[in-house]
């Protein structure tokens, strides 16, 4: 029985030891697993902060490439009236003049051929007999402008008899990345093809584009390590395109913003999967020698694609996965100190106890059950007050490993989209696109001195389907633009005032655009829509702004009218529409 006694706090020993190992085990794959969940929820958080700045910006970026393409549409109709119909009667040396006093970069014409569309004319000698036919989706919207058909290949600017691409890395100069407009209306032998380079639009991508509000965000999170990039899955994946063949190709680079320098051999198993689910993706890897932890997520915007056949872009998103690793680690450290620990005082419990048996050796008999109860009931309380201070230390470790990355994220998400959640405040119209256009203009009020108000409701409603987003904008921009170049007029600030008003009444979307200014006379209202009338300089405006309206309205079934009103003017658009929710959007 003696003997069975002294082996009884060995036993105890062991199975406090390994009750106490299991539970750190188990403690630590759970510390594991939250923190890789708690660095996937940041890393997703990140990731639509990310695509919300990118959409945003993208849909600034589109506004200004827009404003380039019809511009160069303007070029075109220019360049129409001043040269002769016949290709054989224009000289290189018109072009030239005419790119000079037009102030682009350049002008080619291009005619059909029997097997081809060459460039037979242009103010760049190194444009002349350049061929298309291996341009692929250009080549086709030569072919449908020629056929006097809207372009319709996915991709640019469609407006009557005139297309303009995305800008792209030039043919014939392979360092240049160039936008162009192509127009055509049939009363000519050829077409008129207009372009800028790069340099026109770079001042604002520098300081607004995609690449800096993605360099924003990786200084925001410098600590980090960050790595954000928007990558081309066709080139990540190697799938073959009909847009540019070649690698020098703007379009067909690999990363279309930011710096991707993590590559990894699982890469492509990965940027597949989140492809094919349309959902992000994570995973550990070694990329460069270094331990990261590496997200792909799909950004569907169609403005960043090169053909509406290719698959959604991918947002890549890497971070230092030693960092966390340092964590785990010295959760693990914990857990060894803390089993250390708790076999020392346990060993201590047991060598107090065996002297004890031998101090009471004599009196074994009678109070050996009395001395094992006892010390067996001593030793389950110290494990259960160190097990308590066991877990409000693990408590503690977790509150401010949880908290405490939160509260970096909250200020990161602070500091990073302050300026934007006040603006969103502002303008809560329920459409990114129209959102963007208010965004613009009220910086753009503000800079003219111009008092802007807005409301639009209901707006969110809309079915798509019936009127695009894009012609909205272009509705409103012409609208608001109109509205400016009335009031400014004005020669006290305080006087100038624009306001605009949205509103979906049963199936109908209303827009009123109202300014301050001088009334407009009731015989020039239907004056106004005519292509080419303005009351403008002839050297600021081309009188396109309310006809182009005109047409879309029309184009829609919808209509619009002129008001006078007490110390201004109104315009007024009804647009008929469909609604997803026809019970949710009432007048």
């Amino acid at each position: 029985m003696l003997a069975r006694l002294r082996r009884a706090p060995l036993l105890m020993a062991l199975v406090c030891l390994v009750v106490v190992i299991t539970l750190n085990a188990v403690y630590y794959v759970h510390f594991r697993t939250s923190l890789i969940d708690n660095q996937k929820v940041q890393m997703n958080v990140l990731f639509n902060s990310v695509r919300t700045a990118i959409e945003t910006t993208a849909a600034g970026e589109k506004l200004v490439e827009d404003m380039v393409g019809e511009n160069l549409r303007t070029a075109s109709i220019a360049a129409l009236y001043k040269l002769d119909p016949d290709i054989d009667k224009v000289t290189n040396e018109e072009l030239v003049e005419l790119s000079e006093t037009l102030n682009i970069a350049g002008i080619t014409l291009f005619k059909q051929t029997e097997d081809d569309i060459v460039g037979l004319k242009s103010s760049d000698p190194k444009e002349i007999n350049v061929s298309s036919k291996g341009w692929d989706t250009y080549y086709k919207a030569f072919q449908q402008m020629l056929d006097l058909k809207p372009v319709d290949v996915g991709i640019g600017q469609t407006f009557p008899y005139y297309w303009s691409g995305p800008k792209d890395t030039s043919t014939t100069n392979q360092t240049s990345v160039d936008k162009w407009g192509y127009y055509y209306d049939g009363t000519t032998n050829y077409i008129i093809d207009p372009f800028v380079h790069d340099t026109h639009m770079a001042q604002y991508y520098e300081e607004a584009g995609v690449d800096r509000t993605i360099q924003k965000l990786v200084d925001y999170n410098e600590e980090m390590s960050l790595e954000i990039s928007v990558l081309n899955p066709d080139k990540l994946l190697g799938i073959d395109t009909e847009i540019g063949t070649a690698d020098y190709w703007f379009s067909e680079r690999l990363v279309l913003f930011g710096d991707y320098r993590t590559q990894d051999p699982d890469e492509l198993y990965y940027a597949r999967k989140a492809i094919d689910t349309m959902q992000p993706v994570y995973y550990t890897t070694v990329s460069n020698g270094r331990h990261v932890f590496k997200s792909f997520n799909p950004l569907d915007i169609d403005y960043l694609k090169f053909s509406r056949d290719r698959p959604p872009l991918l947002i890549e998103i890497s971070t230092d996965y030693t960092k966390l690793q340092a964590s785990l680690d010295r959760q693990l450290n914990q857990s060894i100190l803390f089993i250390a620990v708790s076999t020392v005082i346990a060993i201590l419990i047991i060598g107090l106890y065996l002297a004890m048996i031998r101090k009471l050796r004599e009196r074994v008999a009678l109070s050996v059950q009395e001395a094992y109860v006892g010390n067996i009931d001593s030793l389950f309380h110290r494990v259960r007050e160190q097990r308590h201070d066991y877990n409000n230390h693990l408590a503690a470790i977790h509150a401010m490993a949880t908290m405490g990355k939160f509260a970096e994220l909250k200020e990161y998400t602070k500091a990073l989209v302050g300026d934007v959640k006040w603006t969103n405040d502002r303008v809560d119209i329920g459409i990114p696109a129209v959102g963007g256009l208010i965004h613009a203009k009220i910086a753009q009020a503000e800079s003219l001195r111009i008092a802007f108000e807005q409301h639009f409701s209901n707006m969110e409603h809309l079915e798509f389907g019936a009127v695009k987003a894009t012609d909205l904008v272009k509705i409103l921009s012409n609208l608001i633009d109109n509205a400016f170049d009335s009031t400014k007029k004005l020669k006290d600030p305080g006087d100038r005032m624009v306001k605009v008003t949205g509103i979906v009444l049963a199936n109908q979307v209303q827009f009123k655009v109202m300014n301050t200014g001088e009334h407009i006379a009731p015989e020039l209202h239907r004056k106004l829509f005519e292509r080419g009338y303005s009351t403008k300089e002839r050297n600021k405006h081309a009188g396109l702004g309310l006809h182009i309206v005109k047409s879309l309205v029309a184009s829609y079934k919808g209509s619009i009218h002129i008001e006078n009103i007490d110390g201004g003017v109104e315009f007024t658009v009804m647009i008929p529409v469909g609604l997803r929710d026809r019970g949710a959007a009432v007048g």
